[in-house]
């Protein structure tokens, strides 16, 4: 059989040549979905693994830095006042604006 006689069984099987165009066209547009998903999925999927590791990073990252500052505050506040006759107290009454602040007597 010719290919055009073969198109033209076909057609007529169909409905004629629109409906044959219109079943050309939605093979056409349901291949190119399913060739489009499996694509996108891949893509996603590698996109996915790049921005679930970074947050996963950011997360240990964020979280290290926060137990070290944390432990420095509680060490800072556990520490002993400098006694009154210490080189800081001394260090603080030389300043200009100490006189201001410190009552006389």
């Amino acid at each position: 059989m010719w290919d055009y006689a073969k198109l033209s069984a076909e057609a007529s099987k169909l409905g004629g040549p629109a409906a044959l165009r219109a079943a050309y066209a939605l093979a056409g547009r349901t291949k190119g979905l399913e060739k489009g998903f499996a694509t996108g999925l891949r893509a996603g999927r590698t996109q996915g693994v790049v921005v679930g590791a970074g947050v996963v990073y950011v997360g240990f990252v964020g979280n290290a830095v926060y137990k070290t500052l944390r432990a420095r505050s509680v060490v800072s506040a556990d520490a002993e006042p400098a006694p009154e006759g210490s080189m800081d107290a001394q260090a603080s009454d030389d300043r200009p604006d100490a006189a201001a602040t410190t009552p006389p007597g």
